[in-house]
């Protein structure tokens, strides 16, 4: 079985993540969800 290539993301995504997981805005699996739902867009 193969292996998948690393995902490489835009520094402005890593960066809005990054800053909503400091501020508390949201749990982290809130931000992964949301960012897999972004990601199939």
């Amino acid at each position: 079985m193969s292996r998948r290539p690393r995902r490489t993301h835009a520094a402005a995504f890593e960066a809005k993540m990054a800053l909503a997981a400091i501020r508390g805005d949201k749990t982290l699996a809130t931000l992964a969800r949301q960012s897999v739902l972004e990601r199939g867009r």
